[in-house]
C-alpha cells in the first residue's frame, strides 16, 4: 500500500475515535445523565453545546497550530485532551463537572474532527483527494455503526464510567502509536505524497499564502458556502445530538443505539455512492441533493410514529448525513486556490461549528417545553431545505488559480 494511503488509514482511525469521544460520546451520556443524575435534557444539552462552541473558537485557529507545531503534536494533544474530558462527562457528580468536560472536549474535537482529517490528508493528496475523505471520514460513521453499541452495551451492563475508561483505553493505546508513525512525516517538496515515510520530512509551510479573514468575508462564494453548511449542519447536530434520546423514549436504550448505527451504516453507503458519481460534476449541484435527501429523512424522523417510519428516517437522513463534512472541502477545492483550502475550510467548520452548536440546547428546549421532538426536526427538515436552495446558487466563478489545476478527479 503506498504510503499515503497508510496517512490516509491513520485519518480514518483517527475519526472514528474523535467522533467516538468528542461527538457521539457526550450524546450517548445526555439520556444517562439526565435518567441517573435527574438532570434536565436543556442542562445536559447546554453543556453539548459549550463543547462545539469551544471547539469552534480552536477550529478557528488550528491552522495557526498545524503551522506552528505540525499536524502528529496538534493531534496528539487534542487526543489526550479528549481522552480526559471523556472521563470527566461519565464521572461528572455536579453539573460544573459537565462543563469542565465540554471545554476540554472541545479542545480534544479540535484536533479529531473533519477539519482535522482534512489538514492531515491535504499534504498527501490532490488529484484524488475526494476518494481519500470519503474513506478518512468513513471514521466517524463506523463510530456510529460500532462504538454507540458497543458504548450503550457496556452502559447497560457495567455502568457509564466502565464504559468511559474502556474506550477512553483503547484510543490512546491505538492512537499514540499510530500517529507518530503516520501523521508525523509528511512530503517534503509536492501534495504528491513519498512512497516511503524515509522519504518523507516536514511539510515547511514557509511563504505558503493564506486567504485573509477580512477577504473572506467578502467573498460571495465563501459566504454562500459557509451558510448553506451552517444550516445543514445544525440541522444534522441537532438530530444527532438527540436521536439516541428521542428513539429511547420509545424502546430501550440498547436499541435506540441501533437506530444510530442504522444511520452511521448508511452514511458510508452515502459516501461510497458518492464517489462513484462524483467524477467531475457540479459539486455545488451535488450538495443541493444531498440536503433534499437529509430533509426528506428527517421529516419521517418528525412525524414517524412506527418503527417502519422512524427506521425508514433513519436510512434516508444516513444517506445524505455522511457526506455534510466530505462535500464542504470538495466544494472548497473547486472554489478557491489550492494553497487556501485548507485555511477555508477550518474557518468555514469554525463559523459553522459555531453556530450548530447552539443546536443540542435549543432542540433540547424546544422538547422539553414541548414535551416531544416534533417541532425540532421538522424545523432541522426545513433547514435542510434552505440550505440546498442557498448551495444551489452558489457563484460558479472559480477564483484565480494557478495552472496546476486541482480540480481532476
Amino acid at each position: 500500500m503506498p504510503f499515503r494511503w497508510k496517512v490516509a488509514t491513520a485519518a480514518f482511525v483517527i475519526a472514528t475515535f474523535g467522533w467516538t469521544s468528542g461527538f457521539y460520546g457526550p450524546f450517548v451520556c445526555l439520556p444517562v445523565l439526565h435518567a441517573d443524575r435527574g438532570w434536565s435534557i436543556s442542562l445536559v444539552s447546554s453543556a453539548i453545546t459549550a463543547q462545539f462552541l469551544i471547539g469552534a473558537v480552536m477550529i478557528w485557529l488550528s491552522p495557526d497550530w498545524y503551522r506552528a507545531a505540525g499536524a502528529a503534536r496538534v493531534t496528539l494533544a487534542c487526543v489526550a485532551f479528549a481522552a480526559v474530558a471523556l472521563l470527566i462527562w461519565a464521572n461528572a457528580q455536579s453539573p460544573w463537572q459537565m462543563f469542565l468536560a465540554s471545554f476540554l472536549g472541545g479542545i480534544g474535537w479540535a484536533g479529531t474532527s473533519g477539519p482535522a482529517v482534512n489538514a492531515i490528508l491535504t499534504p498527501w493528496f490532490k488529484e484524488d483527494r475526494h476518494k481519500a475523505l470519503s474513506y478518512a471520514l468513513n471514521g466517524a460513521s463506523v463510530s456510529g455503526l460500532v462504538f454507540v453499541p458497543v458504548w450503550s452495551a457496556l452502559i447497560s451492563s457495567k455502568g457509564l464510567e466502565f464504559a468511559a475508561c474502556v474506550i477512553v483505553g483503547a484510543m490512546v493505546l491505538v492512537l499514540g502509536p499510530l500517529i507518530s508513525l503516520y501523521v508525523a512525516p509528511a512530503p517534503a517538496s509536492s501534495l504528491t505524497a513519498s512512497s516511503s515515510p524515509l522519504e518523507a520530512s516536514p511539510l515547511s509551510n514557509a511563504g505558503r499564502r493564506t486567504p485573509e479573514r477580512s477577504g473572506l468575508l467578502q467573498d460571495r462564494r465563501y459566504l454562500w458556502l459557509t451558510t448553506a453548511f451552517t444550516f445543514s449542519l445544525f440541522s444534522q447536530m441537532g438530530l444527532f445530538a438527540h436521536l439516541v434520546s428521542r428513539m429511547s423514549s420509545q424502546v430501550s436504550i440498547e436499541l435506540a443505539a441501533y437506530a444510530v448505527s442504522l444511520t452511521a451504516l448508511c452514511a458510508i453507503a452515502g459516501r461510497f455512492l458518492l464517489v462513484q458519481v462524483l467524477g467531475s460534476r457540479d459539486r455545488c449541484t451535488i450538495a443541493a441533493g444531498n440536503f433534499v435527501l437529509q430533509a426528506i429523512g428527517t421529516s419521517f424522523l418528525a412525524f414517524g410514529t412506527d418503527w417502519i417510519m422512524l427506521g425508514l428516517g433513519c436510512v434516508i437522513f444516513g444517506a445524505g448525513a455522511g457526506n455534510t463534512n466530505t462535500l464542504l472541502p470538495l466544494i472548497a477545492q473547486q472554489l478557491f486556490r489550492e494553497g487556501e483550502v485548507a485555511d477555508v475550510v477550518a474557518k468555514a467548520a469554525a463559523i459553522n461549528q459555531a453556530i450548530y452548536s447552539l443546536a443540542p440546547v435549543i432542540f433540547g428546549m424546544l422538547r422539553d417545553y414541548l414535551g416531544d421532538y416534533t417541532l425540532a426536526f421538522a424545523t432541522a427538515a426545513a433547514l435542510q431545505l434552505m440550505a440546498a436552495f442557498i448551495i444551489a446558487g452558489v457563484p460558479r466563478k472559480r477564483r484565480a488559480r494557478p495552472a496546476e489545476s486541482c480540480m481532476s478527479s
